[in-house]
């Protein structure tokens, strides 16, 4: 049996992925930014609570709904909370 030949821009994987829960997936910063947002905190107060620039706050929402597949920090409000009461469960 012959095996298909790939395109060149299809690029296999050596190891299997890992699979992370949600809230492993962020970096230490975007987990303190996301519980934050979970306490309803803005842009302007998280970015005076943890000592960075609003606009450094703005990215890490940014990044966290890129990683999660959310559209605004809503979103990422609620679904933080709803990892956080998971972490916590187990």
């Amino acid at each position: 049996m012959k095996l298909p030949i790939l395109p060149k821009n299809v690029k296999l994987r050596k190891e299997p992925a890992v699979i992370k829960p949600l809230w492993e997936s962020l970096a230490p910063r975007e987990q303190e930014v996301a519980a934050l947002l979970v306490k309803g905190y803005t842009h302007a107060r998280i970015s005076k609570q943890l000592g960075i620039a609003k606009s450094t706050v703005k990215k890490y929402v940014i990044s966290i709904k890129e990683k999660w597949g959310l559209k605004g920090p809503a979103a990422v409000a609620i679904r933080a909370s709803y990892e956080k009461l998971e972490k916590t469960s187990r």
